[in-house]
């Protein structure tokens, strides 16, 4: 029994940081609403509970004596909703990253003086 707590301790702590993301972009979507922030929530939303579902599926597999061939089916659909949520955290980063330095960039240019 001893055993198996650690396990499952030691299983959730891969968890700890997809959930800071997740906390982080409802952090973000809640200051400020746009495509950024909208492309990080569902990025790293669907990010983590795809890390729930790894940490989960082998339990449900031995719970209902699922066969390996229904296993085998599960695991390429979970990876292609994985790319796509990589590629939706990613363009929001980017996103936020470019209106970030943009915003930089004009709030300089206001205050620099010609040296002509």
């Amino acid at each position: 029994m001893n055993n198996s707590i650690m396990a499952t301790l030691f299983s959730l702590v891969s968890i700890i940081s997809p959930l800071l993301v997740l906390i982080g972009s409802i952090y973000y979507i809640s200051k400020k609403v746009g495509a950024d922030s909208i492309l990080l929530l569902i990025g790293s939303g669907i990010g983590f509970l795809i890390n729930v579902f790894y940490i989960l599926i082998p339990y449900l597999i031995s719970r209902n004596n699922m066969p390996a061939s229904k296993v085998t089916q599960l695991y390429p659909i979970v990876g292609i909703v994985s790319i796509f949520s990589g590629i939706s955290f990613a363009v929001g980063f980017f996103i936020l990253v470019y209106n970030t330095i943009a915003k930089q960039n004009s709030i300089g240019n206001q205050f620099s003086f010609n040296k002509d």
